[in-house]
């Protein structure tokens, strides 16, 4: 099945822009077009699209997306280079969490 850009964007909440910006950073594999120009998203493209957002969520720099996607294409050889930057992230958001809590309590 093939998703058009609107498609996609309304299936993952965001802006048609926000897709194209992916697709001109590189983050996705090559998008397909039909005869016509226009975008056709596949299945991968979208799961792609949702890695996306959930590593923007979490927090991750595009720097970061950048090479985590780049890590994805390159195939299981990177894995455990991937598993590092989730096992880093992980860190940081628990720093940050445990900063927040002390600066809650601090408050009360």
């Amino acid at each position: 099945m093939s998703y058009t850009v609107g498609e996609v964007a309304n299936l993952l909440g965001v802006a048609p822009s926000t897709l194209l910006y992916y697709e001109s950073e590189g983050f996705l594999p090559e998008v397909e077009r039909t005869d016509s120009g226009r975008r056709c998203y596949s299945e991968s493209n979208v799961e792609a699209c949702r890695v996306i957002e959930c590593l923007k969520t979490s927090g991750l720099s595009i720097k970061e997306i950048h090479d985590f996607m780049a890590m994805v294409q390159l195939g299981d050889a990177t894995l455990a280079d991937r598993l590092e930057l989730f096992e880093q992230r992980r860190a940081a958001v628990l720093a940050d969490i445990e900063q927040l809590k002390n600066a809650w309590h601090a408050s009360i």
